[in-house]
């Protein structure tokens, strides 16, 4: 067995008389018919360690699949291929902070319990190319009794449009998930469009009602761009004008 760079090779599979894997962040390549088998992962004490990873592994990756669904709505829109990578580097990072579980056995939601677990998750970057605290220079606050988020814009003249861009769109959109069950619930708020040079130094966007489905709420607030031609809106579908940003989390 041996350890390779990953910088500097990155192969996951079968060459010849070699196979190369990952375990524990480290890109192992093995001989075959050096015992490296489906048998040997089951039952051999020396593959303990590889039969832990691919547990939490399997269980990062189911959630990280349902956590992404629960954002469908918005990435139909905004093409990101980075974004499963960054998502299981997170909830991997949170799930190794499970205070709980033996190896083998860590899960992100106890991590997520945990102060450092939280900071994480909440410092997770959904679309790096467009930042809306940046754009709006505001600061937000969430209202759960009330379920409104309060936007206060210190300089609304100085709200970004980019050029052609006559009207900026705003949605709170309050998600429930279960990171336990990782089933979830989405309620969405009336989208409120701007018209350019006309921002208001304190916006309020709301929900009706919470959703039903127990779990940690975290609302979020996405911007959309778009042009007036003929009367009809257009949207922009440039990444660097499509913005989704986590703005407040109870757990």
């Amino acid at each position: 067995m041996a350890k390779l760079n990953k910088g500097l090779l990155n192969i996951k599979g079968s060459i010849g008389d070699y196979t190369f894997y990952e375990l524990n962040g480290q890109l192992i390549v093995r001989k075959k018919g050096g015992g490296f088998n489906t048998e040997a992962i089951k039952t051999k004490r020396s593959m303990a360690p590889t039969r832990q990873y691919g547990k939490e592994f399997g269980g990062c990756s189911r959630l990280v699949s349902s956590y992404r669904n629960s954002f469908s709505w918005f990435y139909q829109h905004h093409k990101d291929g980075s974004l499963h990578g960054r998502l299981m580097s997170m909830v991997t990072k949170v799930k190794n902070l499970d205070p709980v579980s033996v190896r083998g056995e860590r899960v992100f939601y106890r991590g997520l319990e945990t102060l450092e677990g939280r900071s994480v998750f909440e410092g997770f970057v959904y679309t790096p190319k467009c930042s809306i605290g940046s754009i709006l220079g505001s600061k937000f606050s969430m209202d759960w009794d009330s379920l409104k988020l309060r936007i206060e814009t210190m300089f609304p003249d100085q709200v970004f449009y980019p050029k052609g861009a006559t009207h900026l769109e705003l949605q709170l959109v309050v998600l429930v998930f279960d990171f336990q069950r990782r089933v979830y619930e989405i309620e969405f708020a009336t989208p409120e469009q701007i018209e350019r040079g006309r921002f208001p130094g304190v916006l309020e966007l709301g929900i009706s009602e919470m959703p039903k489905e127990k779990g940690t709420r975290l609302s979020f607030l996405a911007i959309r761009y778009y042009e007036m031609s003929g009367g009809q809106l257009f949207a922009y579908h440039n990444q660097d004008f499509l913005g989704l940003e986590l703005v407040d989390v109870w757990y």
